[in-house]
């Protein structure tokens, strides 16, 4: 674990490391967000903000809170270039005064002791130690959207394996070498960035380690339309950073499944094959709902999970397949 020390006035704990956080039109969150951090059992020295453009008064709620609160020092800088969230992690963390990294976000709930769990997995040998995170929902609709993406990732925080989980940046934390040696962040496509951070970490021989105690939770998307968008999108980004292949491949499978047959029964004038292809799909989709309706134990949602499922599993197909048909101009984009 990290050296730390404690304040003579406060008797605080602290990490040497710097906790960057980005934020856009944040106001009536903000102050609470820094208020949770502050209230940590182990501090952050700093903590660095990267403002996304803000038009509401985010950098006044800032302000109004370290006039009131002193237990670290925060500063905030502009996010000038692209205004995307992996570029303000780039600009953040290139300003950050320490080695070790905490990833944060301004729509999460953390724990009291949410730094320290990540720090006590920390050792001379760790290079990134990642957090978990629980996915919740308020209406019927957000709560079977929350379970089934809780589900697709973490069923089970205790066994979950460093080499196949990769966190989200909301719960990070990691040496300044690991992002020096990427290159940073990629910032094109938007999205996807900390699933492909990860990975390439990985390829370059980083060590992580799973801290299943740190946890964070967020409200999944409010309507199942809203979350296709936003699925179609992630798994458009993964074809465009070439992380897709081991991550979709059963996708790959389902979407040559049905396209083919689509075409034979085209060509053959018969849609029995066709329709074949696409009932198995359904049954294996429904039974996959099941397994989350019995693992969520929200019985009644079931009917949701099955409409979540499907609404997750065709924006995947419809993703990938725009993101294989416009790599090739992406490429050129981010050249």
């Amino acid at each position: 674990m990290p050296r730390s020390t404690s304040s003579d006035n406060h008797k605080r704990k602290y990490i040497d490391a710097s906790l960057v956080l980005v934020v856009r039109n944040e106001e009536d969150s903000i102050y609470s967000v820094l208020d949770a951090y502050a209230r940590q059992t182990l501090l952050p020295r700093e903590v660095i903000i990267v403002d996304g453009k803000s038009t509401d008064r985010t950098l006044d709620e800032i302000e109004r809170f370290k006039k009131t609160n002193p237990p670290f020092t925060i500063r905030v800088f502009q996010n000038t270039e692209e205004n995307t969230i992996p570029s303000a992690r780039n600009i953040g963390i290139s300003k950050a005064s320490y080695d070790l990294i905490i990833g944060g976000d301004a729509s999460v709930t953390i724990p009291h002791d949410w730094i320290e769990r990540l720090a006590e997995k920390l050792t001379d040998t760790v290079d990134i130690v990642a957090g978990v995170y629980e996915v919740r929902g308020k209406t019927p609709y957000q709560q079977a959207i929350a379970d089934v993406h809780q589900y697709a990732a973490i069923p089970d925080p205790e066994r979950l394996k460093p080499e196949t989980f990769h966190p989200s940046n909301r719960s990070l934390l990691f040496r300044k070498k690991v992002w020096e040696r990427l290159g940073g962040y990629r910032t094109q496509p938007p999205r996807g960035e900390d699933t492909w951070f990860s990975m390439r970490a990985a390829e370059e021989g980083f060590k992580k380690v799973i801290a299943p105690k740190a946890k964070v939770s967020w409200y999944a998307r409010k309507s199942i339309l809203e979350d296709f968008h936003f699925s179609r999108v992630e798994a458009l980004s993964d074809v465009h950073l070439g992380i897709a292949r081991g991550r979709y491949t059963k996708y790959y499978l389902f979407l040559a499944l049905l396209l083919g047959t689509a075409l034979f029964s085209f060509i053959t004038r018969n849609p029995l094959p066709f329709l074949s292809a696409f009932l198995i799909t359904e049954i294996l989709l429904l039974i996959y709902a099941l397994r989350i309706t019995f693992w969520s134990k929200h019985y009644i949602l079931f009917p949701l999970h099955f409409l979540t499922v499907n609404a997750i599993f065709y924006a995947y197909l419809l993703g990938i397949t725009q993101g294989w048909l416009t790599r090739p101009f992406a490429k050129r984009r981010s050249a």
